[in-house]
């Protein structure tokens, strides 16, 4: 499993955490409670979560051989898929920074995607 800090969530104040968890895609946790984290919801990505990076409103999904998934976790029950982009290769990590996301895909190197336009 790869843990995402969510920076947009320390900044909100949400006890809402987010974790690829592999075969299992995207999982939102609860952590109001750090003794007691509880399961908010999962995000059943197609291919297998490598690594997650949360940025605002939307966690960005290294789903390796089908690229980056991108989905919206603002209401943490109900996330939803509002992007994605079939790499060439298979994605292993993701990083976002300004109106850009960066995606590790393999033999191919780095992939840059403009987010800017998401909804």
């Amino acid at each position: 499993m790869s843990f995402a800090w969510c920076a947009w969530c320390a900044k909100n104040l949400t006890p809402i955490r987010q974790l690829a968890d592999y075969l299992s895609g995207l999982q939102i946790i609860e952590v109001s409670n750090p003794a007691n984290p509880t399961l908010a919801s999962i995000y059943d990505t197609p291919g297998i979560a490598q690594a997650v990076f949360v940025s605002n409103s939307y966690a960005y999904v290294a789903d390796y051989d089908e690229g980056l998934q991108i989905i919206d976790v603002f209401i943490p029950a109900s996330p939803t898929l509002v992007g994605a982009y079939d790499s060439p290769g298979s994605a292993y990590d993701v990083f976002v920074f300004g109106n850009y996301a960066y995606l590790a895909d393999g033999q191919n190197g780095l992939l840059i995607f403009d987010v800017s336009g998401l909804p």
